[in-house]
């Protein structure tokens, strides 16, 4: 039926994590809650793939970006990397702009892309190693540091 899901489980996914869950009793209650979370969010991401539901990441997050869900997302391995990556940058734009593609290497599709410092599939965190921005065919200037 052409329905995307944005995912938005990083901020209970960063709470269940184990530096967090040592915390106040919100956590600690969490913490307690932790393997039956995982196997519901596993089953439903796996639902969604299984019926080939377009999954874009995103963050409910007002001072975050997606990356941080992603990252949450990954740590926790309930999704594959490439369909992490995919979630995140080719879905995430067709849901966000469902009329600016195409999208992804493909002809006619933007000259839009990062370079990183590490093959994401081998160690997710390399989405936040940036070594070069294109838009448009041109290169951006690198952000100041601490930025993605």
């Amino acid at each position: 039926r052409h329905i995307a899901v944005v995912t938005t489980i990083g901020e209970s996914l960063h709470a269940l994590a184990p530096s967090a869950a040592g915390g106040d009793a919100a956590h600690t209650g969490l913490a307690a809650l932790k393997p039956e979370l995982m196997d519901v969010y596993r089953h439903n991401l796996e639902v969604l793939a299984t019926h080939g539901v377009r999954l874009a990441i995103g963050s409910d997050q007002f001072r975050s970006t997606s990356i941080a869900e992603a990252l949450e997302i990954a740590r926790a391995g309930l999704m594959p990397a490439a369909s992490l990556l995919k979630a995140l940058s080719s879905d995430a734009a067709v849901v966000i702009q469902p009329k600016g593609g195409p999208y992804g290497l493909v002809e006619g599709a933007q000259a839009d892309f990062l370079a990183l410092d590490g093959d994401p599939l081998q160690d997710f965190s390399a989405i936040t190693r940036i070594s070069l921005r294109v838009k448009g065919g041109e290169e951006l200037r690198q952000p100041p540091e601490g930025r993605p």
